[in-house]
């Protein structure tokens, strides 16, 4: 069975982005990268993914800086 998942289109996506997205989709992953190279963007398009697979569910991502801290709940 096929799974439907979707990357973005509307910002520039580097090689190795589109591999981590693709390996954190069904695996467990730990991505470490430098400042600026698509952590943020790799982890919103994982957890979008997830979010419209179970949509019952509840996502969390955090790093080190207070600016780029970001929740998705589907309960309101």
């Amino acid at each position: 069975m096929a799974i439907d998942s979707y990357i973005a289109v509307n910002v520039p996506l580097r090689d190795y982005q589109l591999a981590i997205t693709k390996t954190a989709l069904f695996t467990n992953t730990l991505v470490a990268l430098p400042t600026g190279l698509g952590k943020t963007l790799t982890a919103a398009v994982v957890m979008y993914n997830y979010f419209r697979w179970f949509s019952d569910g509840k996502s969390l991502y955090t790093n080190a800086s207070v600016n780029a801290q970001f929740f998705i709940r589907t309960e309101l």
